[in-house]
């Protein structure tokens, strides 16, 4: 029994360095395909950390990135002395997938090459990951790599990524950081582009608006309110705004800049009127002659 067990290891090892040689062969003829088949048939005697090596750099160099992600892998815990190799042609493999307009398969091979050495420098692969990223909606994923591209533009170029990155904040909820890369993005922009800032800029400092207001701190709600206003974007959120211009200027006792600001939320509701023209109505006709009798103060004016 012991014998017939030797003789197969010895037939094992024997099929495993005959497959390691075909795939060598194929390796340095250029046929990688051949190879990848040789060096599998070889791990199937034995997963030694050399074989799963050749694998790993044979689909990296097919551009295969998920069967490259699982044997680099596997090679690193099978053996440690292979994690630069790994890290390195993870990286080149990123640059590859960059080169032809493939950030799933850049994403892919980052996230390991980042798993495996968290500092390491990504480079110019910082702006493509981040939007890859962004585009499916991983905005806090995103946003650490926004900020590395950025780090090494220049300001003309850095524009439309500071724009990213309020775009990013804005879809987190955080506006207050938002709004100041809008501001950076807008100073540089084409008209075209403007305008869309403009529409996320006036959104976010409308929602930074009723949120000062909600916390009882007017002069800053009026500041992004107006902020808004002076905008004009975006247009459907215009009669809100300026009634809530309204309301905390009446807080304030500014009544005759309440009166106009709630003139202007009429106007802005167009021909046909919406919700807040009878309130707007309403508070002017209270400003100006007094709330009936029993009805509850909503200001100093």
């Amino acid at each position: 029994m012991l014998a017939l067990l030797s003789v197969t290891a010895c037939v094992g090892q024997a099929a495993e360095t005959e497959a390691l040689r075909r795939g060598d062969e194929a390796w340095a003829r250029g046929d990688a395909e051949a190879a990848v088949a040789e060096y599998r048939l070889a791990l199937r005697a034995s997963d030694d950390p050399g074989t799963l090596v050749r694998v790993a750099h044979a689909y990296a160099e097919l551009g295969r990135v998920d069967e490259a992600r699982d044997f680099y892998r596997r090679v690193v815990e099978a053996d440690s002395r292979f994690h630069d190799q790994a890290v390195s042609d993870l990286i080149l493999l990123a640059r590859r997938a960059d080169e032809v307009g493939d950030r799933y398969g850049l994403a892919g091979a980052l996230e390991l090459a980042l798993e495996l050495e968290p500092g390491i420098g990504v480079g110019s692969l910082a702006l493509p990951l981040a939007r890859y990223y962004s585009d499916n909606g991983e905005f806090e994923r995103a946003l650490p790599f926004f900020q590395r591209a950025v780090v090494d533009m220049s300001e003309s170029d850095a524009g439309t990524v500071y724009y990213d990155i309020g775009l990013a904040y804005e879809e987190l909820g955080e506006c207050s950081r938002a709004i100041s890369f809008f501001d950076q993005s807008r100073a540089g922009a084409s008209r075209n582009r403007r305008s869309e800032v403009d529409w996320h800029l006036g959104n976010c400092s409308f929602q930074m608006g009723q949120t000062m207001r909600r916390e009882g701190r007017d002069d800053e709600a009026l500041r992004y309110l107006n902020r808004t206003a002076s905008l004009g974007e975006p247009r459907n959120l215009l009669p809100q705004v300026h009634f809530e211009r309204g309301e905390v200027l009446a807080s304030r006792g500014e009544c005759t800049a309440a009166v106009e600001a709630f003139r202007q939320a009429i106007v802005e509701s167009g021909s046909g009127g919406g919700p807040l023209v009878p309130r707007a109505e309403q508070r002017i006709d209270e400003i100006r002659f007094g709330r009936p009798s029993g009805a509850p103060a909503g200001g100093r004016c």
